[in-house]
């Protein structure tokens, strides 16, 4: 939250171990709505 990004989503896939999603921030600024796994953001993935 340190850089201005509204929120932040990762993506963890570790071979055979069951994946996981983290989420930071939120979705919605103004409306304090919490990011969440299937929010969608302005600035595409980075690989």
């Amino acid at each position: 939250m340190d850089y201005g990004f509204d929120g932040i989503i990762v993506y963890v896939d570790e071979g055979n171990e069951e994946s996981k999603w983290y989420s930071v921030g939120y979705k919605n600024r103004e409306n304090k709505i919490p990011a969440n796994p299937n929010a969608v953001f302005k600035i595409a993935s980075v690989d």
